[in-house]
């Protein structure tokens, strides 16, 4: 009995033990199922071409006199021997990490590994934050301009590569991205019209012929030597506009039917065949700043709408308010007084 007793423990010990070594052997391959899975974020998911290789005679490891100043749309690999030696891998543009890439560390967080969009050189949008190495923790967030700014969950790669959200983790980077681009070409447009007058975003003018010029920005060169940059209408300056004479003098403001309405430099306006009122309106009031006119307040404007229609007057809280002059499309007249936009009948 004592024999069988011990012999009956020994097989269950030999047992446990199996079960324990069998059950590492298990997780072994669960994890590196997982790794492998891992593999799959180093590769080139835009199928861009291969960059070319490192310019060597470069002080700076990527962007403008960097040694990636070439790498333009294209997947690359880069240590950066001169700042961190970090590690990137994924899409460049104009010589920056944009599209998707692969961050690793190596010295602050070393062995932590960032996989997600890349916007100029930075972190961007929806991101995976491997923080472990040992067992694959790791943490799905927001980053904007290489920071981090919300948590969305924390788990690991063996049950992330298992979710659904893995399955269309390349998708929703590559909306994000395009979407972000998208935004940036926007922005972009709204800088480069603002620093050239185009407040109210005009499309750009297109075509050699001006006659088809209609709501949008253009510049054109006369052959008198003049040159004008600003809105067009009808094939005509109207609208917001700069005039530069072939003397060098500036003509800066508002323009209607080729004709300078309105110049901000000198404050003047052509009040040609305007009614004595509105002579007295402008004496009182400031003109209205160029640009949008959702802005314009307590000031004497002149507005010509998308049809051909016309309002010259007082402005208030961006809409005709007080005394003013709206000619229709028939050319008939209202002169009066206006209140949100709405001739009041007083005139």
């Amino acid at each position: 009995m004592l024999i069988e007793y011990w012999l009956e423990n020994k097989m269950k010990k030999n047992l446990l033990k199996n079960l324990i070594a069998l059950t590492v052997i298990v997780f072994m391959v669960d994890v590196s199922g997982a790794w492998a899975e891992d593999i799959k974020f180093t590769k080139n998911p835009n199928n861009l071409p291969s960059c070319p290789d490192l310019d060597y005679s470069k002080k700076k490891d990527i962007g403008v006199d960097g040694r990636t100043e070439k790498w333009n749309e294209c997947f690359g690999k880069i240590k950066f021997e001169i700042e961190s030696n970090d590690i990137y891998e994924g899409d460049f543009k104009d010589g920056l990490p944009e599209g998707f890439g692969v961050y690793y560390y190596s010295q602050n967080f070393k062995g932590y590994k960032h996989i997600g969009n890349f916007i100029g050189g930075s972190k961007y949008g929806k991101g995976i934050w491997i923080v472990d190495i040992d067992d694959g923790s790791m943490a799905v967030g927001i980053w904007e301009n290489d920071f981090f700014k919300k948590l969305l969950k924390k788990t690991n790669i063996r049950d992330f590569v298992k979710s659904n959200e893995y399955k269309t983790f390349y998708q929703e980077l590559e909306q994000e991205r395009l979407l972000y681009v998208e935004k940036r070409k926007i922005r972009e447009e709204e800088n480069r019209n603002r620093a050239i007058g185009n407040l109210r975003n005009y499309p750009l003018c297109e075509g050699g012929d001006i006659s088809k010029w209609h709501y949008c920005w253009g510049k054109e060169k006369y052959n008198n030597g003049d040159v004008y940059e600003g809105e067009w209408r009808y094939g005509l300056r109207n609208g917001q506009g700069k005039n530069i004479l072939a003397d060098g003098k500036v003509q800066n403001g508002n323009w209607e039917g080729d004709k300078l309405l309105t110049d901000e430099k000198n404050n003047s306006i052509n009040l040609n065949n305007k009614n004595p009122l509105s002579i007295e309106i402008k004496n009182k009031l400031p003109l209205c700043k160029a640009g949008d006119s959702s802005y314009w307040n307590n000031c004497y404007g002149i507005y010509i709408y998308k049809n051909g229609e016309r309002y010259e007057g007082e402005f208030k809280n961006g809409k005709a308010n007080g005394h003013g002059e709206f000619t229709y499309k028939n050319n008939e007249k209202y002169i009066g007084e206006f209140k949100d936009g709405m001739n009041t009948g007083q005139g």
